[in-house]
Formats: C-alpha cells, sequence, structure tokens
C-alpha cells in the first residue's frame, strides 16, 4: 500500500513539473533527445553499409519491402561509411527550448509550386517534392541514378566482362517521421546514392564512348551538376591503402572522421587517395543538398527562426567535412611524395585526378563560404524584426525572443575546421602545390575566404 502511495505522489509531482515547463515554454524532450540520438549514431557507425544490405527505404518506383538487392561485382570495390553528423554536446533546457515563437511563414500566393508542396499530406512525397523545387542540381543526380538498369556490365580489355548490379534504390537511405527528419536523412540519402553513381555510372559512360576496361583500375563517375562531371580511372597498383596514413598523423589532428577512413575499412583503403576523393565529392553532394533547402526547413519546422535552427544543426558536421578530406588528401599526397615517388610521378601525369580534385575543391569551398554567409544574412534579417535578437556567440548561431528572454542555438561549423585551419593554412604542403598547379591555382585560399568565420 505504501509502495502504491508512493507511485501516486510521484507521478502527481511529475504530471505538475511537466505541466509547469511546458508552461514556461521548457522542452524536457530536447534534454534527452540528443543523448539517445548520441548513442544511436554510436551503434550505426559500428554498422559499415555493405553492397549486400538490404533495402528498408521507400522508393517512388518500388513499393516498402520490395526494394532488396543484392549488389554483386566482379571487381571487389569496398565498402563506404554512411556519414554521421560529429555528435554536439547536449545542451540544457533554456538552449534547446522548442517552442521558440518565430516570425510566421509567409508564402507568396504566386509561387505555385510552394503552394501545392504546402497541400502533400505523404512525408516521404513532401520531402521528395521539396528537393525538386529546392535542390535541383541534387534531384538531377537522383534521377539520373533512378534511370540506371538493375544490371549493367562493360568488355574488359583483355577478354571477359565486367558487371554490377544496382547497389541500391534511389531513395534507400530516407527515413523519418518528420518533415524535419526527413530533410536531414535526404541529404544522408543523396551522399549515399553519390557514391552509387560514382561507381555504377561508369559502365555507362565507358559504353556510350567505347573506352577500354582494365580490370586492374579504379573508375569513377564524379556529379557536380548537370552540366560538369568528371570521369576517372588509374591503376590500382599505383595507389596505397589510407591507412598508412595514421602513422604521420598526430593525436591532436586525428578529426571526427579519422577512425572512419584513416583507420577504417572503407574503400578508402583499396582505392586510396581516389577514395578519398570520392568521399569529398560525396559529402560535397550531401551538404549541397543540406544547404539548398533552408526554406523547406522554415516550412516543415513551422515558424522562421526554429527552420534556421534545424537547418544549421543539419549542416555543421557536413560543411566541415571539406577541412577533414582536403587534409587526408594533402597528407596522402605528401606521403606518396615522400615515399613512393615513382607512383606519385604517375599521379601526377594524370590529368583527370587533378581536373576532378580541383573542381571538388573549388565548388566545395565556395559552398561553405555561402553557408556562411546565408547564416550572416539571416542574422541581418532576424534583427530587422522587433521581437527577436540574432547573434554568433562563441561559434554559435544563437536566437533570443526578446518578449520572453528564451533564446535557442546551435553551432556553426564542426570545431574540425578550426583544427584544421592552422596546418592547410601553412607551408606544408607547398611542394605538393607546386607539383598540382591545376589544383592549386593560388595559394591560401581558406585563409582568404573562411578562416575569420
Amino acid at each position: 500500500m505504501r509502495k502504491l502511495i508512493k507511485l501516486i505522489i510521484l507521478g502527481i509531482v511529475i504530471a505538475l513539473t511537466w505541466r509547469y515547463l511546458d508552461e514556461k515554454g521548457i522542452s524536457v524532450k530536447d534534454l534527452v533527445v540528443d543523448s539517445i540520438e548520441w548513442v544511436k549514431e554510436k551503434v550505426d557507425e559500428a554498422k559499415e553499409f555493405t553492397m549486400q544490405e538490404a533495402g528498408e527505404g521507400r522508393d517512388g518506383n518500388s513499393s516498402p519491402g520490395d526494394d532488396r538487392m543484392t549488389s554483386v561485382i566482379t571487381s571487389s570495390r569496398m565498402s563506404h561509411s554512411t556519414p554521421r553528423p560529429a555528435p554536439d554536446p547536449p545542451l540544457t533546457a533554456r538552449e534547446t527550448q522548442d517552442t521558440l515563437p518565430g516570425e510566421p511563414l509567409i508564402v507568396e500566393a504566386s509561387n505555385k509550386e510552394v503552394a501545392a508542396l504546402m497541400e502533400i499530406d505523404d512525408l516521404f512525397d513532401w520531402v521528395k517534392e521539396a528537393t525538386r523545387i529546392y535542390s535541383p542540381d541534387t534531384w538531377h543526380m537522383l534521377m539520373e541514378y533512378d534511370g540506371l538498369p538493375m544490371l549493367s556490365e562493360t568488355k574488359l580489355a583483355c577478354g571477359g566482362t565486367r558487371s554490377m548490379r544496382k547497389p541500391a534504390s534511389t531513395f534507400h537511405y530516407l527515413r523519418g517521421n518528420t518533415r524535419s527528419d526527413l530533410l536531414g536523412r535526404m541529404s544522408v540519402n543523396v551522399h549515399e546514392i553519390a557514391h552509387g553513381y560514382y561507381g555504377y555510372n561508369v559502365f555507362r559512360y565507358e559504353k556510350e564512348n567505347d573506352i577500354t576496361v582494365y580490370w586492374d583500375n579504379i573508375s569513377g563517375y564524379i556529379y557536380l551538376t548537370p552540366i560538369e562531371s568528371y570521369y576517372i580511372s588509374f591503376s590500382k597498383e599505383h595507389l596505397v591503402p589510407s591507412g598508412e596514413l595514421a602513422a604521420r598523423i598526430p593525436n591532436n589532428m586525428r578529426t571526427y572522421r579519422f577512425d572512419t577512413y584513416i583507420n577504417g575499412n572503407t574503400s578508402t583503403q583499396c582505392e586510396g587517395v581516389f577514395g578519398l576523393l570520392d568521399e569529398l565529392h560525396a559529402y560535397y553532394l550531401g551538404s549541397k543538398n543540406n544547404y539548398d533547402m533552408l526554406e523547406a526547413y522554415k516550412l516543415a519546422a513551422g515558424n522562421y527562426t526554429s527552420g534556421i535552427i534545424d537547418w544549421i544543426r543539419d549542416n555543421y558536421s557536413s560543411m566541415a567535412a571539406l577541412f577533414e578530406f582536403d587534409y587526408f588528401i594533402m597528407e596522402y599526397l605528401l606521403h606518396m611524395r615522400d615515399k613512393y615517388p615513382s607512383n606519385y610521378a604517375q599521379l601526377r601525369s594524370y590529368e583527370g585526378f587533378s581536373a576532378a580534385y580541383s573542381a571538388v575543391r573549388t565548388i566545395y569551398v565556395q559552398l561553405v563560404s555561402e553557408y556562411l554567409d546565408k547564416i550572416a544574412a539571416e542574422i541581418d534579417r532576424i534583427n530587422k524584426s522587433n521581437t527577436h535578437r540574432a547573434e554568433i556567440r562563441e561559434g554559435r548561431f544563437w536566437v533570443t525572443d526578446l518578449r520572453s528572454g528564451w533564446g535557442a542555438g546551435t553551432r556553426i561549423i564542426s570545431e574540425d575546421k578550426y583544427t584544421l585551419l592552422p596546418v592547410l593554412n601553412s607551408d606544408r604542403y607547398r611542394e605538393v602545390e607546386r607539383d598540382f598547379p591545376v589544383v592549386f591555382p593560388e595559394r591560401g585560399i581558406y585563409k582568404h575566404y573562411l578562416s575569420d568565420n
């Protein structure tokens, strides 16, 4: 009987506390969500994506449960690792308030596409249509991939064929229970399909262009925009595993993705610098998709300020991937120059690598710069209102409701950027930069655009 009374009293206290916090606009939910998500991310990191992974996503051309595919390629490819945002430290209740009042959303009546978007009830259809409207370049890549056959093959120079099944359905990685969840997962989906497109579209390209295919070559197709893409093919025997970099990267420079892509068992081992370039390219496309979707985030959140915060939270880690993979690639090139001069000379002489690396690096730097500029522009816009105050406070985007005094904020970009900027801006890679003038037409590109944000 005493236990029952204690439980009843405890229930009343919890209910009254919950009601009080709710009336004050404090979200208890977010206090535990970040911790739960962090644990889930750590579990997910242990689950490598393989080419035989069963489909669980929703696809426009197949019903749920029917998109299981086994991908078999006669020339082995190691797996890629699903992109994971670096976990943000749990915030306090005052920081994570999810009921922070925002400016009302105003949709122009003349914008028929957006008006039609707001009428879509199905969450998956909604995020797909939002992607088509707001991120047409990444949508184009998804549709190109969608149109590729289920099985492709090319003839090898030495006789025989090389074949591969389609790695996954087009929206295999799209999962979530809310519009905001799905917007974040769409960037993961774009990242993974970019990997699939990189390794699978080469069959179409080689066949259409009558390219002689060599068994031991690493081949890939880098997509950036509907009018800019790069086919690359290089002998595997002239490459070394990225794992060799572990001995030369000090502990204080081992950023969030070090364990996965330098020590891990991903394509960066058997494909070396081309595996790192593929990752740089896939992280760019995932980041580009997220960047483009700011207005969709506002629609999904239902108010202006919450939408911006959700958008930044889904961008802050992937934008920093630029610095990590550029650092990994630079260290890889320096390592080749020091230890494998003949292989390094072969890579220098291959124009396809320089052209693709230069293009991805340049467009990614531009994207991160535009992302930081966009945040500054949103701060200016918010500060023109009479209800909210926005600022950058210790590396965080912060919005305060002037009426209640409550605020919410999130980190703008992962601290890995600040870890790597000093070495990327140093003279450590001076000789590598001279050897690859196409990639490095000028020095200090980060110093000019990104170092003070």
